[in-house]
């Protein structure tokens, strides 16, 4: 997904080679560019969307005083034909505007790319390790705190780092959407690392209600390397790890709700982060638990 700087020519050439290269069942190339809001003369900032569509759209560009405000850009925007993905969320000069935030709009947030990583504050990998300059209360965790529901995506950046699995029920542009919009996603870190975690057999981005105390957890990771480390992260707090320090692990426990009430509207959310010996790691989309 280009700036949205890019030119009317680029726009279609852009198109065309999309249309051209998606061969469903085989390779799926969609359509998109990134909404490119970088405000430096005293209007809000907010952020960098990456727009994707299922199968063409418009480009709405941030010049255009029309769509300058990244809640013109979703007004405009069939749910159905088109979302957004927000752009390296805690970055200091392009930050994501939580305030601004619409969940059905974007159903995904990048957690990690080339600058690193904004699962929360001064967490592994990041940015500011990196040598990049970040904010502090805009990571994808501050965006959970706050009550909102969104998947994880990893994506490649100028560098090419980072890549986005997606469990589809087809390999097609709408099976791949439909599956971004259910949030069934995990980003790595870069390697082909494969990871499955369900709740009561709910998937990853999934929702439960329900007024049970005890939900059934299950996992499986298969490794590109020897897996160290596997953390199930409830509200922001590791509750449960596990070291095979194998290629593959396969399990299956029982998880306990939170009790403190810390999260809105009687919720809560479960993720896993996987790191291997290679440093490589993984996040999955949350699965979140309401009270029924």
């Amino acid at each position: 997904t280009d700036h949205d700087s890019m030119s009317d020519v680029e726009w279609q050439r852009n198109r065309s080679s999309a249309h051209f290269y998606d061969l469903p069942g085989h390779f799926v190339a969609l359509n998109g560019y990134e909404w490119t809001c970088s405000h430096f003369d005293g209007q809000p900032n907010y952020g960098h969307y990456n727009v994707l569509y299922v199968e063409d759209g418009p480009m709405l560009r941030t010049r255009d005083p029309n769509y300058s405000d990244v809640r013109q850009l979703a007004a405009r925007l069939d749910p159905d034909a088109a979302l957004a993905i927000p752009h390296h969320p805690g970055d200091k000069a392009h930050p994501l505007d939580w305030n601004a935030y619409d969940p059905a709009f974007a159903p995904l947030v990048e957690i990690f790319q080339v600058r690193g990583s904004y699962e929360y504050d001064n967490g592994p990998m990041h940015p500011e390790l990196y040598g990049r300059n970040t904010v502090r209360k805009h990571s994808l965790q501050h965006g959970l705190n706050r009550g909102y529901d969104f998947g994880f995506t990893a994506g490649g950046e100028h560098e090419g780092v980072g890549v986005t699995g997606v469990y589809a029920a087809e390999f097609t542009r709408q099976g791949i959407f439909e599956a971004l919009r259910e949030r069934r996603t995990f980003g790595t870190t870069g390697d082909r690392i494969v990871v499955d975690f369900r709740l009561d057999r709910r998937p990853m981005g999934g929702r439960l209600a329900t007024s049970a105390r005890t939900l059934t957890g299950s996992l499986q990771v298969i490794g590109t390397a020897p897996i160290v480390s596997v953390q199930v992260v409830r509200n922001g707090q590791t509750c449960h790890e596990w070291k095979p320090d194998t290629l593959q692990f396969t399990h299956t426990w029982r998880q306990e709700r939170a009790a403190d009430g810390s999260q809105p509207r009687g919720r809560d959310y479960y993720y896993l982060v996987v790191t291997q010996a290679n440093a490589e790691m993984a996040w999955t989309s949350p699965i979140f638990v309401y009270e029924k």
